[in-house]
């Protein structure tokens, strides 16, 4: 009798550890892969971006509508581009922070390249940019 108590003990004893461990383990588990995944300086938050705005004109002032701009950095996969509005005007936004390139076209224009353009965190870089026939 004492044998079929102890061994209903060690089932229900056996059937717990069983239960509980694999609890214990799977949150430890959940924890360490949250924190320790991704690449070095990975982070659970979007990127830090800032923007660039400006407008393009011919040298007398009079704005350029439909100018592409387009953008390049090592941090932006790809690249960004955008086409000046009516009054010439132009906003990228959403930039990763870091070095940009900037090259602008119109039919007509000859082309600008601007280089070394720092965007910053939550700020606003202003490029104006005049484009000659």
């Amino acid at each position: 009798m004492r044998m079929v108590q102890n061994t209903k003990s060690f089932k229900t004893l056996l059937i717990m550890f069983l239960l509980v461990i694999p609890i214990l383990v799977v949150g430890c588990n959940g924890d360490k892969q949250k924190t320790d995944s991704g690449p070095i300086g990975a982070s659970d938050t979007p990127p830090q971006s800032g923007e660039i705005i400006g407008t393009v004109s011919r040298a007398d002032g009079s704005a350029i509508p439909g100018v592409s701009v387009e953008v390049t950095s090592i941090n932006l996969i790809g690249k960004k581009m955008v086409v000046t509005g009516y009054n010439g005007t132009y906003r990228l936004q959403g930039l990763p922070t870091g070095s940009y390139k900037a090259v602008y076209t119109q039919e007509g224009f000859q082309t600008v390249t601007k280089t070394g353009i720092t965007v910053d965190s939550g700020l606003t870089y202003k490029l104006d940019v005049i484009m000659r026939q």
